[in-house]
C-alpha cells in the first residue's frame, strides 16, 4: 500500500509539472513569428496589432509584453505603455521595471505606480502562483493519503492532527484557485474618468483623473466599481478601467 501511495503521489506530482503554463502556451508561432519580424524591422504599429490579438486570445509572453510597452510609449499612449509593463512585471518581479513604472507616470503626471517593498512582494507571490498552486496540491494529496494510511494500517481512528492539516491546506488551495490569481488593480482608460462618491451618476462628483492612474479595486456593484488611490475611495464606472490581469 505505501509504494502504491507513493507511486500515486509521484504521478501527481509530474502531472502537475505538465500543467504549469508556458511563456506563451499553445501560442500560435507563426502569427508570433510575424509580430516579432514586422518589430524588428521597425514596423511597430503592425507588430502591435498582431501582439494585442494574441493578448486578447488570452496568450502572452514576457518579451512581447515587452516589446507592446516600447510601442505604446513611443506612441505617446501611457496608459498602454504602464498596462504593459505592470502585466510583463507580474511575470517577471523584475525591480527595474517596476523603478521604469514609476519614473514613467511622475514624468507624466499620473499617480499609483510608487515603487514600494509591498508592491514588490506581492509580485513575488503573482510570479510563482504556479508552483504555489501545485505545492499546495500536492501537499492535499500527501496529507490525504496519510490519513488514509494511519486509518487502514495503523488503526487511528481519530487522526486529529492529520485532519486539520488537510482542512486548512484544502482551504488554501480552494483560495488560490478561486481568489488567489486576481491583481486587484486596474488602470483608467477613456478620460476624463469621473470618480463619484457613490455607485450613481447622481452622487457627489469627488475628483475628475485622466488616462493611466492605477487604482485599487475595492468592491464592484453592477457596472460601478469601488476603488482606491491614495487615502480616497469612490466609485467609477467599469468601461473607464482596464483590469491588469491575465484573464
Amino acid at each position: 500500500m505505501q509504494k502504491l501511495i507513493f507511486k500515486f503521489l509521484i504521478l501527481f506530482l509530474f502531472f502537475s509539472f505538465s500543467l504549469l503554463k508556458t511563456d506563451l502556451k499553445a501560442q500560435p508561432q507563426e502569427q508570433l513569428a510575424t509580430a516579432d519580424s514586422l518589430f524588428n524591422d521597425g514596423k511597430y504599429t503592425q507588430s502591435y496589432d498582431i501582439y494585442e490579438d494574441l493578448i486578447n486570445q488570452g496568450l502572452h509572453s514576457p518579451a512581447m509584453l515587452l516589446k507592446m510597452a516600447f510601442i505604446s510609449e513611443g506612441l505617446k499612449q501611457y496608459d498602454d505603455a504602464l498596462y504593459y509593463l505592470n502585466l510583463y512585471y507580474l511575470l517577471t518581479a523584475d525591480n527595474g521595471t517596476l523603478e521604469k513604472m514609476e519614473k514613467l507616470a511622475k514624468e507624466q503626471g499620473i499617480t499609483g505606480f510608487e515603487a514600494t517593498e509591498k508592491e514588490f512582494i506581492a509580485t513575488l507571490y503573482f510570479k510563482y502562483y504556479d508552483q504555489l498552486l501545485m505545492i499546495t496540491g500536492g501537499s492535499d494529496v500527501f496529507l490525504l493519503a496519510f490519513l488514509f494510511f494511519l486509518k487502514v494500517r495503523r488503526g487511528v481512528q481519530k487522526p486529529y492532527l492529520a485532519g486539520i492539516l488537510f482542512v486548512v491546506v484544502l482551504a488554501s488551495l480552494y483560495y488560490f484557485v478561486n481568489h488567489g490569481r486576481y491583481y486587484n488593480k486596474a488602470i483608467t482608460t477613456e478620460g476624463p474618468v469621473f470618480v463619484m462618491k457613490g455607485p450613481s451618476p447622481g452622487a457627489d462628483l469627488i475628483e475628475v483623473l485622466g488616462e493611466g492612474h492605477r487604482l485599487s479595486i475595492l468592491d464592484i456593484e453592477d457596472v460601478w466599481v469601488k476603488v482606491k488611490w491614495g487615502e480616497k475611495t469612490g466609485y467609477i464606472k467599469d468601461i473607464h478601467l482596464k483590469s491588469i490581469n491575465f484573464f
